[in-house]
């Protein structure tokens, strides 16, 4: 009784992963193509300032200063 119980329940769960899964791609086949390789340097620097030195932590002072200290 217990596998057929674990058998319908791990059924229903991949059910739900596909139903979501699929309604996720969707989203992503709706979206319009983008060149990322367009503007390199302005894109790298961009990559440096806010990934590496993350200069939007400090956009909340208090928050910014806790973070960076961590």
């Amino acid at each position: 009784m217990t596998n057929i119980l674990f058998a319908l329940v791990l059924f229903a769960s991949f059910v739900f992963f596909g139903f979501s899964a699929r309604r996720l791609l969707s989203y992503l086949q709706t979206a319009r193509p983008e060149n990322r390789f367009d503007h390199l340097t302005e894109r790298a620097k961009r990559v440096v300032k806010i990934g590496l030195l993350q200069t939007k932590l400090m956009r909340e002072p208090v928050a910014g200063v806790m973070h960076l200290a961590i």
